[in-house]
């Protein structure tokens, strides 16, 4: 409940936007405090109109009536629509550093996120970044602004799978299809096939291929 900004990270290829979509997004709506989730992909478009574009969607909120509405009324009328908690989710954030290398390029959204964090009228809105690892340093220029500091319970990494995981995927698939399942067989594949040499775990690229 006292959840406000957090980050996802993991490295490339390891899985989050599926974690997202298809794990976390559809479970806040079965917790006992149930959530609104709202998903915006972050791409080479202002950030601010893909989350118009997203609130439109998921809210019902008339296009011609918000097609320029700022974030904090965007916001503002999304609380309004529901009465749970809402959960934005940011994902591919990395592409707000990719297609804006210049921080005056980058100053509008930053400060709009300031302005959303110090509004005592928006608490119930919630937003989760999910960027590249190699780009979670950069997050730091929305922390500063927002005078937040992240702690253990905001910093979330998704690892690779470890060679037990791995086979566990591979066994619900067998199971959810029908299909016989070798448990020695795949877990032996798993982990001497699989598995990285480096760190012993398994990219969720290399299992799909296996797959």
């Amino acid at each position: 409940s006292e959840f406000r900004f957090g980050i996802l990270s993991g490295e490339s290829g390891c899985g989050k936007s599926s974690f997202l979509q298809a794990g976390l997004l559809p479970s806040l709506e079965q917790v006992s405090q149930p959530h609104t989730g709202v998903y915006v992909k972050i791409s080479n478009e202002d950030p601010i109109q893909s989350l118009r574009t997203a609130m439109v969607r998921d809210f019902g909120l008339p296009q011609e009536e918000f097609q320029d509405a700022d974030f904090i009324r965007l916001l503002e009328a999304a609380a309004s629509a529901v009465s749970n908690p809402i959960v934005v989710v940011l994902d591919q954030f990395e592409q707000f550093f990719v297609h804006r290398k210049l921080k005056q390029d980058r100053e509008p959204f930053v400060q709009a996120m300031a302005a959303w964090y110090r509004r005592t009228n928006l608490s119930q809105v919630k937003v989760l970044v999910s960027v590249r690892g190699d780009f979670s340093d950069r997050l730091v220029e929305l922390q500063q602004s927002m005078g937040y500091s992240i702690g253990p319970g905001q910093n979330f990494r998704l690892e690779k799978f470890v060679p037990e995981e791995a086979a566990a995927v591979m066994r619900i698939i067998a199971e959810l299809e029908g299909l016989r399942f070798d448990a020695p067989f795949v877990e032996r594949m798993a982990r001497e096939e699989l598995a990285s040499r480096e760190d012993g775990l398994i990219s969720p690229v290399d299992l799909q291929v296996l797959a």
